[in-house]
């Protein structure tokens, strides 16, 4: 569905009472560089309860938020998150839907004040223009920052499955065990060769 613009009856409310979201520790450089953003962390009071209504998950941290319109007087907010971008409407009833990072954002300007947030599934946001490009913004470094934690999760599980768990011990009896298992036949030679490199290491 295509936005117009509307008239002034219609306009979204765009005074109302924000909080900032605090940084947290994060080895992610994506991450990094959106708590480092102009305009990082100021978000609607409101979205914050709003996660918590619908995310049975406590690890999910806001992110970024705006308020917006999804189709005809449907009003909610816009929210990213560490593990979803989320629309949670408040306005006819309740309501929430999400979808992963994998989905382009863009924004278009339809009026002086307003912008449509557009998501590559085809839903559309309205919001002020003001809020549009930075939430849009935001939300691409957040994609990034979500492909650098898969790319980074899957390494530690290779690296985790890949390490020979060894028996507690000195290194000489970690030695001898290494050279039995691999008499016996249990270690190749290039096992045996790369288990005693690491272990000497």
């Amino acid at each position: 569905m295509a936005y117009e613009a509307e008239g002034p009856d219609q306009e979204l409310e765009e005074s109302e009472q924000e909080s900032v979201l605090e940084r947290f520790d994060t080895p992610n450089p994506w991450l990094q560089k959106l708590f480092s953003m102009p305009g990082y962390g100021t978000v609607p009071t409101v979205a914050i309860g709003l996660l918590r209504e619908v995310s049975p998950d406590r690890d999910e941290r806001l992110l970024a938020a705006v308020k917006s319109e999804h189709g005809r007087m449907r009003r909610g907010y816009l929210l990213a998150t560490t593990k979803w971008l989320r629309w949670i409407r408040t306005f006819p009833g309740r309501a929430d839907d999400q979808w992963g990072y994998d989905y382009k954002l863009e924004y278009k300007g339809i009026s002086i004040t307003k912008a449509v947030i557009i998501l590559g599934s085809g839903d559309q946001f309205q919001t002020y223009r003001t809020r549009a490009k930075p939430f849009v913004q935001m939300v691409n470094v957040i994609q990034q920052a979500m492909m650098w934690d898969a790319a980074h999760t899957d390494q530690t599980v290779v690296e985790a499955l890949s390490t020979p768990v060894l028996p507690a011990g000195s290194l000489s009896e970690e030695l001898q065990k290494l050279a039995e298992m691999h008499q016996q036949g249990i270690l190749t030679p290039e096992e045996f060769a790369a288990a005693k490199q690491k272990l000497m290491a």
